[in-house]
């Protein structure tokens, strides 16, 4: 009897407990969604990173935002990892590109985009892409003057 009691606490602690995690982590993907940022390059440099969850924004669009950057800062990483030699934009977008050259092609021909973006950002994110700075500061000057 008391063994049957205590499972029936703990259960209905980690019932509890689990639910109230839950509800607060959909709580915030509701503010991230109507958070307001400075730019929204800022919000797609974190969502990047991983620091704001895939739900809250379209991953299609961070794996594009992520390679074009990369394409203007880092066109290395993207020739060593995507055998990627131009550094405009192609019409069909950068993650097209990606998704023809690792063959993530569905029926009728067209590339998976999905599967792109989530590959382009678990290998960022991996770490696969080498060492990566998302943002440099614009003068160094104005951080030392800043302290």
């Amino acid at each position: 009897r008391k063994l049957k009691k205590k499972y029936l606490k703990n259960g209905l602690f980690a019932f509890l407990f689990g639910g109230i995690i839950s509800l607060l982590g959909q709580i915030l993907i509701e503010v991230f969604k109507y958070f307001k940022f400075e730019e929204k390059e800022s919000a797609m440099r974190l969502a990047a990173t991983g620091a704001i969850r895939d739900e809250v924004l379209n991953t299609e669009e961070i794996a594009e935002f992520l390679l074009a950057y990369l394409a203007q800062a880092y066109p290395q990483a993207l020739e060593l990892r995507y055998k990627i030699t131009q550094t405009t934009p192609p019409e069909e977008g950068w993650l097209y590109l990606v998704g023809r050259k690792r063959g993530f092609i569905v029926s009728g021909g067209e590339v998976d985009m999905l599967r792109a973006a989530s590959v382009v950002l678990d290998e960022f994110r991996g770490g696969k892409l080498g060492y990566i700075t998302m943002e440099f500061p614009q003068n160094k000057g104005d951080i030392m003057n800043e302290n």
